[in-house]
Formats: structure tokens, sequence, C-alpha cells
């Protein structure tokens, strides 16, 4: 399942993001994985989750963000969960773009079945229609 934690900067997206982690890392029977564009969070989850920074992979665009989703779930069979922060930063996309990177990683959740968690910079009251298929979880402060 894709869950959308979703709100304006500087709503708590990405505390939330963490937070969740942490909590799933501790009743996690396999692997938990937070993908960030920065290491400024790494020190902020528990040391079984295995931190990403994607900054030395240069994902500019959708394209390569969805090949890069499936090198790692590939790699590791028993990912229970993955948190991606800033995901329209690694996509290079706004919210009414989105629309076939969510079925991408819709169809990656199902396949590797694995829970995926995304931060995305957007007040969920304007998303498009489409994020209805998906968990919204909205952020506010």
């Amino acid at each position: 399942m894709v869950n959308v934690i979703c709100g304006k900067k500087g709503s708590g997206k990405t505390k939330k993001l963490i937070d969740s982690a942490n909590e799933n890392v501790k009743k996690s029977k396999g692997s938990v994985v937070f993908l960030d564009d920065n290491n400024r969070y790494m020190y902020d989850l528990h040391r079984d989750i295995r931190f990403v920074d994607t900054t030395p992979y240069k994902i500019d665009n959708a394209e390569k963000f969805i090949g890069f989703i499936l090198g790692i779930s590939s790699q590791n069979f028993d990912i229970e969960a993955m948190y991606i922060d800033a995901f329209l930063r690694h996509t290079g996309l706004e919210p009414k773009d989105l629309e076939q990177v969510m079925e991408s990683l819709a169809k990656i959740g199902e396949g590797f079945n694995m829970d995926i968690y995304i931060s995305l910079s957007s007040d969920p009251e304007t998303l498009p229609e489409f994020f209805s298929k998906y968990n919204i979880i909205k952020s506010y402060i």
C-alpha cells in the first residue's frame, strides 16, 4: 500500500515520516528502508533502519527514481516498509503529474509485499483526484 504524508512546507511531514519509520522497525520482522536526498535526518532514525542518501546517485527524474526503487527492492526481498522523504525533489514533478509514478509505486509495493510511505509537499485539499486511491495522511502543525 502507498501512504502519502501530505502537507504544506513546514507542516511536520518529515517528523511524521521519521516517527512512523521508528515505530515500524520495532515490530517489523523484515527490513525498513528510509530514502532522503540528504543525510540530515540519518541520526534521528533507529539504527536498524537502512538509511539511503540518494544524492550520490544523481536521481533527477521520475524514471531514474522508479529504477532506483526497483533496484533497492530487488536487492533485498524482505523489505517490509520503504519511507521516502522529499518525494517531489526525487521525481522532479508536480503533484498533478505524478499519476504514473504513483501507479508504479503501488505496483512495486504489491509485487514486493511492501508498504511505501512518501512525504509530499502539497496542500492535501488540492491533490488531484487520482490520489484518492492511496492512503492520505494529512500533516498539520
